[in-house]
This record gives C-alpha cells, sequence and structure tokens, in this order.
C-alpha cells in the first residue's frame, strides 16, 4: 500500500485504500469514486476532501485557491446549506482532536492524480452566502517547495495585507482581543481576508521569537530611563539569554516602585487573537509568583520593519486564560500500581 506523503500524487483509489481499504472501491461511484468530501469510516469527525481546480457542478463554477501562506480558499457542495449538520460540524472543526485531509488536482484529464497537501485547521467562513459555503481553511505545516509547485502544476496567490501605521524598530500599546467567537464573516470581510493560522508557525519560529523579546527588552529599559529610574534600567535582565528557558519567563524587569516583573513574551505575526503555546514550567511559574508575572502579547509583528503592537496579561494563567492541553507525557509506572 502507497504511504500518506505530503505533496505527493495519489489516485482516487490509492486515497481509498490508505483510509478504508476493507471497504470496496467503485471507480467514479460512491463517495470514494467520486465525492469531493469523505467522512472516514470509524473515525467520527475526520474526513477526506478531494478538489479539483474549476470544476463546475449544477451550474456553480467552484472559485477555489491556496495563497503562499497556505490559507485554502475552499467551497463545499452547492446544495449544502449553512444550517446543514455536516457545514455545522465543519465549522465546529478542532484539528487538536480531529483530522481533515486535503487532496488537491489542477484539472479533470483522465488518470490526474490528486497531490496530499497536508491537514486542515477552521480559519472562518462567509455567513452571507451558501449553497455552496465559502471556507477558509489553514493548511497546516505548510511547507511546500518550488520544486513541488512546479511538478504538480499548483499556482498560489500572494497573502493580504494591510496598511500599518507603526514606525520603524518600534513597539506601541494595542488593544487584547475582544471575548472570541465563531469566524463568521460577511462576503467583502471574507473576500477581502485571507490571514493564515500563525499560532503552530509562530511556535517553530526563534527568530521572530527573538526580536519580539529585544523589542519588550529595550521598550522595558526606556521606560525606567525616562521615570529617570537609572539603577533600575540597568538591572534589566534578558533571562531567557542568560540561563535559558528553564526560568519560566524571559525578562526580568521592574515597576516604578522597584517591584519585580517577570515578563514572558509571546510574539505572533498574526493579530492580537492568535492562540499561542506555553510550556507547563511557565504556567506553573505564573501560578507561584500571580502578582508579579506578565505576558506581553506581541503582535502584528513585521520582520521587515521590526515592529510591532502589544497588549499585557498579569497573573496566574489558568484564572485568565483557557488552557487547552494538546499534548501528554505518559509514564508507565501506573500500570505497577494497577497491577498491585
Amino acid at each position: 500500500m502507497k504511504p500518506l506523503i505530503k505533496y505527493q500524487g495519489y489516485s482516487r483509489k490509492e486515497v481509498h485504500d490508505i483510509f478504508e481499504p476493507h471497504t470496496r472501491f467503485v471507480p467514479r461511484g460512491g463517495p470514494w469514486g467520486n465525492w469531493g468530501a469523505i467522512k472516514i469510516d470509524k473515525r467520527p469527525g475526520d474526513y477526506v476532501f478531494l478538489a479539483t481546480l474549476g470544476t463546475t457542478q449544477s451550474g456553480h463554477k467552484f472559485d477555489e485557491g491556496i495563497t503562499e501562506d497556505g490559507v485554502l480558499t475552499w467551497q463545499s457542495q452547492p446544495g449544502q446549506a449553512l444550517k446543514e449538520a455536516r457545514i455545522r460540524e465543519w465549522i465546529r472543526h478542532d484539528e487538536s482532536k480531529n483530522s481533515i485531509y486535503f487532496f488537491l488536482r489542477i484539472n479533470k484529464r483522465k488518470n490526474s492524480q490528486y497531490t496530499y497537501l497536508g491537514l486542515l485547521k477552521y480559519i472562518s467562513h462567509d455567513t452571507n452566502r451558501e449553497k455552496p459555503v465559502y471556507f477558509h481553511w489553514q493548511i497546516l505545516d505548510w511547507d511546500i517547495t518550488q520544486r513541488d509547485l512546479d511538478r504538480t502544476g499548483i499556482k498560489l496567490s500572494k497573502p493580504t495585507s494591510e496598511p500599518r501605521d507603526i514606525k520603524l524598530d518600534s513597539l506601541v500599546a494595542g488593544e487584547p482581543p475582544a471575548r472570541y467567537e465563531a469566524k463568521a464573516q460577511g462576503t467583502e470581510v471574507f473576500r477581502s481576508k485571507k490571514k493564515p493560522d500563525y499560532a503552530k508557525r509562530d511556535e517553530k519560529n526563534k527568530k521572530i521569537g527573538d526580536a519580539g523579546e529585544l523589542l519588550v527588552l529595550k521598550s522595558e529599559i526606556e521606560l525606567l530611563k525616562k521615570e529617570g529610574l537609572l539603577e533600575l534600567a540597568e538591572k534589566v535582565r534578558h533571562t531567557s539569554k542568560l540561563i535559558g528557558d528553564s526560568a519560566g519567563y524571559d525578562i526580568e524587569s521592574y515597576n516604578k516602585d522597584g517591584g519585580i516583573k517577570y515578563i514572558e513574551v509571546k510574539t505572533t505575526q498574526g493579530g492580537n487573537d492568535t492562540d499561542f503555546f506555553m510550556s507547563s514550567n511557565e504556567v506553573a511559574f505564573s501560578e507561584s509568583h500571580p502578582d508579579n508575572y506578565f505576558i506581553y502579547r506581541v503582535y502584528d509583528f513585521s520582520e521587515k520593519e521590526n515592529s510591532a503592537k502589544f497588549f499585557v496579561i498579569n497573573g496566574d494563567l489558568k484564572k485568565s486564560l483557557t488552557l487547552t492541553p494538546v499534548q501528554y507525557r505518559l509514564s508507565c509506572r501506573s500500570l505497577k500500581e494497577q497491577a498491585q
């Protein structure tokens, strides 16, 4: 059986054989031979999406594409409405619990294969249009090369961008996000904004993380100097560079009254509502030092301009934020305890 590998080509039968080898494949018939969205047997909430660019169905020409950031514009079947159960399930899709596997081909030529592009994360949907329903998805771990693009014939569009009003090498106070709601968008906003999901990308991008820390470090020192607190300004330390990440915070700074501030910096190129990741050590430190612990959430970071906005979260993170476990460490010691 052909294994599932990103950016490799597959026929519909090969895709079927990977996910449901125990069922019968019918060429050009049934879910695996004909459908665009297939529910995987015995895996509730998991799907395979197979899309062909430029397809016309029931008088509707599908308008689908991918940006350089890996944001996919995708439409459901022409007969599906917003209230339909499967549509609601896709809107609620949580990539940490379920999987949607995305395959794409650029034409319907005989024997043309679908390229596997990766797993999907829900970003938003258009509330004004249905039959079909329009979605934006983030293709996770998006790292396609130009060689793969040339080989598959896939064309990418430029990501959307917004004008910035921030000076070079600056950190400007911004606003925390409003209360979270499902990313439902009107048609005009949906068409104009194809912002990627930055959370996973930020986690892996040490360069952006370091740049955010330096902006905060510089800002803290300058604020203390403006207050005439030169001795405190000289005591500000870039802790993560001096002793590593084991401390539970990145920067050691001070309030105007001399009280210590333990600052953890989390930087993103995304907006102020972008998720971020914390280690168990960092969360535990916030619990034990709630009055002195601060997260500086640096967002809208521009690598080119070395500028960003930020807001501050103070206190025990378990009391102020929603923490979602995405990985567990398991111990076999409990097996011995059960046997006793």
